[in-house]
């Protein structure tokens, strides 16, 4: 993970993917049991392979300028 550490590209990946992704599972943790959370999974649809993305991109990034 020492390339990892390096890469802006990766942390901004891992805080887009945390961010899309905590909303909707505080809502399934804390929220109502008959609830429909729409907005928050299309949150988690669209935000997570923006992130996924982001963390690819950053360890390519890392790996290639070491080498």
């Amino acid at each position: 993970m020492k390339l990892a550490k390096q890469s802006k590209l990766f942390w901004s990946g891992v805080w887009v993917l945390a961010l899309s992704v905590a909303p909707l599972l505080l809502y399934v943790i804390f929220g109502p049991k008959d609830g429909n959370p729409i907005g928050l999974g299309l949150l988690f649809f669209f935000g997570a392979p923006i992130g996924f993305i982001l963390i690819i991109v950053g360890l390519v990034r890392g790996v290639v300028s070491k080498a």
